[in-house]
């Protein structure tokens, strides 16, 4: 999932929004039973799709406000904007709101972040997190 989700935001970031198109729809029917195995409500990939959608279409802002809830709306945002400091801000709400930290933590480890990895913000985030500053789990 880590490998498809990074491999997701390479396409988008290099503009080859079909080939993204066309691996979440390659992933849809799993990712549709993992969130029922999981007994997530939300559509899967919605976050994702939302992306596609603002970065084909600029003025779908208003309409994906109105379809996704904050979160997935502001990680739309973000990933569209592709700006570091927005993402931290981000990253920081979810772990705030004890959101799974499956995603923070993924997020954490980008090499979005890499002129971040001494900066205290993002070192104070890994630790939120339960990373220690390199961005790996502890060893107790």
């Amino acid at each position: 999932r880590l490998l498809r989700n990074n491999l997701f935001n390479l396409l988008v970031r290099l503009g080859r929004l079909d080939e993204a198109e066309a691996l979440l729809d390659a992933t849809l029917a799993e990712d549709r039973a993992r969130a029922q195995r999981d007994g997530d409500t939300r559509v899967p990939q919605h976050v994702r799709r939302g992306i596609l959608r603002l970065t084909r279409d600029p003025g779908q802002a208003q309409a994906l406000r109105s379809e996704l809830d904050e979160a997935g709306f502001k990680a739309v945002q973000d990933f569209v904007a592709n700006d570091p400091e927005l993402s931290l801000a981000s990253i920081e709400a979810s772990l705030e709101r004890h959101q799974s930290g499956v995603d923070p933590v993924i997020s954490l480890r980008l090499s979005r972040f890499d002129a971040y990895r001494k900066d205290p913000r993002y070192l104070r985030l890994l630790r939120k997190a339960g990373l220690d500053e390199q961005g790996n789990i502890p060893k107790s």
